[in-house]
């Protein structure tokens, strides 16, 4: 299983607690950001880029659509973050 985290670099300001949290509790999972085109993502991440003039279910078809379809995944946003440890 993979971390897939969805974003935009307008909220770029949730991201540290979303790093802060994912480095805590979700550390030895692959990670994948799916990010608009003109945004800088953490570089342990895998980047996959979409176009903001899409509509948000465009948008997140076109980066699915460059994934493994075996790939399970753990879909996410940035305002998701953990609290405590996963069961």
């Amino acid at each position: 299983m993979k971390i897939l985290l969805y974003t935009h670099s307008d909220y770029f300001w949730v991201w540290k607690y979303w790093h802060k949290q994912t480095d805590k509790f979700l550390s030895n999972y692959e990670k994948i950001c799916l990010i608009n085109s003109d945004s800088n993502f953490r570089d342990d991440y895998f980047i996959i880029n979409y176009d903001d003039k899409n509509i948000y279910k465009n948008r997140v078809l076109s980066c699915l659509d460059k994934l493994n379809d075996e790939e399970i995944v753990l879909f996410c946003h940035e305002d998701m973050f953990l609290y405590d440890e996963p069961n």
